[in-house]
């Protein structure tokens, strides 16, 4: 089995060529795809530097063409090549050894997985026992996952206008309903960063706890395509809808009390809203890319 990997780059800091070394040696090729506002040359050099010139494949896009089309990109050159497996990172992810991959190579060769996942930690909603290192999942997170990538065209790949939330979960929902599995960790193998770690101390607690916070543009994202898949999916997999608007109703509340720039969260919140209502998906964006060599 032919596996490479994928790392979607947007304004990232030097610290993810050591990231990416971290994994490049384990796959057979790597593909690094620029969604950043400007070039940044001299880190394609340093990670061409710390994994060998022979196995990075640089993708600069000529816009931030969201995390879904950057998927698809990598994907399809990946089909082309002829690579079975794909593994997919996000600039903050790393492995600190090859031992997920060890564990994940006896299932490469099962035509019924859509993907392996490595991305987990804690306590995890619709999991099942699937064998001695993997659970059976609904949802996945994109970063630290093998994807098949039979499985990948069998349900059309990823979802472009959803641009970036919810990319995961609607392809593994999708992967599902195509009798395709998701499988995950037992367990955590994936240094991963979600969001910036904020301290909130609600009334009737006792002690303050730990949120991860995104910029606020991301609540836009968060809400539109929470909604979004969350009636897509309501007759299919009516739980996770339910969560989906747990999660969204949460976040409300987070916001209204305890989020900083309140009203630029609240704004995105209730753009998205009304975006949703209106079928309004602006990022929607064209496939343009060029694709850079080395």
């Amino acid at each position: 089995m032919k596996i490479c990997s994928v790392t979607i780059l947007y304004n990232p800091t030097n610290a993810v060529a050591d990231y990416i070394a971290s994994y490049a040696p384990l796959v057979n090729h790597s593909y690094v795809i620029d969604n950043s506002n400007t070039h940044l040359p001299s880190l394609s050099s340093l990670i061409a530097q710390k994994t060998g010139d022979d196995k990075i494949e640089f993708i600069k896009n000529k816009e931030n063409l969201g995390v879904a089309a950057a998927l698809n990109i990598a994907c399809s050159l990946a089909d082309s090549a002829g690579f079975d497996w794909i593994l997919t990172m996000d600039q903050d992810s790393y492995f600190d050894d090859a031992t997920f991959f060890n564990l994940a190579k006896p299932l490469l060769a099962q035509q019924n997985i859509g993907i392996i996942s490595a991305s987990y930690y804690g306590k995890l909603p619709y999991k099942k026992n699937y064998s001695a290192g993997f659970d059976r999942l609904l949802i996945a997170l994109t970063s630290g996952n093998l994807v098949h990538i039979q499985a990948w065209k069998k349900v059309n790949g990823f979802t472009e206008k959803l641009f970036i939330d919810e990319v995961d979960n609607d392809f593994c929902i999708r992967l599902k309903k195509a009798n395709l599995l998701v499988l995950g960790s037992k367990q955590v193998f994936l240094h991963h960063s979600l969001g910036q770690q904020f301290s909130i101390k609600p009334f009737f607690a006792k002690k303050s706890f730990q949120i991860g916070i995104h910029p606020p543009f991301r609540m836009y994202y968060t809400v539109r395509n929470g909604l979004y898949v969350s009636f897509k999916y309501l007759f299919f997999c009516p739980y996770f809808s339910i969560n989906r608007w747990k999660n969204l109703s949460t976040k409300l509340i987070l916001i209204i009390f305890f989020y900083p720039h309140k009203r630029k969260y609240l704004y995105n919140f209730l753009k998205a809203l009304a975006h949703f209502i209106t079928f309004n998906y602006k990022n929607d964006t064209s496939k343009n890319k060029n694709v850079i060599k080395r």
